[in-house]
């Protein structure tokens, strides 16, 4: 009992300082909405991060039955935010004179507060030398950063209980993530999902897509980088259905009342 009250303390006070989404205790429904609607609920570092500790705070919750995923603003998800990653890591790589330190200090806040050694591979001035077209790319430095992030991600997949997401307007790139790595979707008919980065950076670092559609549709997105809107990807067997936009936010809370009420709460 003392241990459980611990971890209850400690997650509470991560919910406190959240900076990339909302968590709310509806009833029997943890709800997990992302919240940098200027940016497209764009992901940065500590989004996964905050996500992790959600979804474990919710499992461990025994009023909780289902997790409720969305977006705030116009869409679910806009993928990574490029853009502050790349003011970011443009800083980082002007000020490779300073003390790493120092700099590393600044670039772990804009690159959502992650503390790590000088030289890890979230060190800014690393990402950004990895980054630098004329040298050689060190994919193991890219796959020790982007792991993490899948670490974040899959916390939705290996969740205790069910996990819903609704996606509106778009959720394309790495929101196709957290998306995927639901149980259920309810997907608006006229959202887009697909991940077009697939015409540059290769497939998705969750690789879901195959195992929720299978692998002659993946395919068919992955080496286009093809978006879908909700009836494309109900008619592909995507999804089972989609609802109009203005239903799907109606259509979200009533299935997860429906599972809250036919799932335990410790587990599925």
């Amino acid at each position: 009992m003392r241990r459980c009250s611990v971890v209850t303390a400690s997650t509470r006070k991560a919910v406190e300082k959240l900076s990339t989404m909302t968590y709310e205790v509806d009833g029997r429904i943890a709800r997990i909405t992302l919240d940098r609607p200027e940016r497209g609920n764009g992901i940065t570092f500590e989004m996964p991060r905050e996500l992790a500790h959600l979804v474990e705070r919710a499992d461990l919750d025994p009023r909780v039955h289902v997790i409720a995923l969305s977006g705030n603003g116009k869409g679910f998800c806009g993928g990574y935010d490029l853009r502050a990653s790349a003011e970011a890591l443009g800083r980082a790589a002007s000020s490779a004179g300073q003390g790493a330190s120092e700099v590393g200090a600044r670039g772990a806040d804009e690159l959502a507060s992650v503390v790590a050694p000088d030289g890890s591979a979230l060190d800014p001035l690393v990402v950004a030398a990895n980054h630098d077209p004329s040298a050689v790319w060190d994919p193991v430095c890219d796959y020790q950063m982007m792991a993490r992030n899948v670490r974040g991600f899959m916390s939705l997949f290996h969740a205790d209980k069910p996990v819903v997401c609704k996606v509106h307007g778009f959720c394309v790139a790495g929101g196709t993530d957290m998306a995927l790595c639901s149980d259920l979707l309810i997907i608006a008919d006229d959202a887009k999902i697909g991940y077009p980065p697939a015409r540059v950076w290769g497939v998705p670092t969750t690789a879901v897509w195959s195992f929720r559609i299978g692998p002659e549709k993946t395919k068919r997105l992955l080496f286009t980088g093809d978006c879908l809107d909700g009836r494309e990807a109900v008619a592909c067997g995507a999804w089972p259905a989609s609802t109009p936009p203005p239903s799907s936010s109606t259509r979200a809370p009533k299935r997860c009342s429906r599972a809250s009420r036919a799932c335990r709460s410790t587990s599925w």
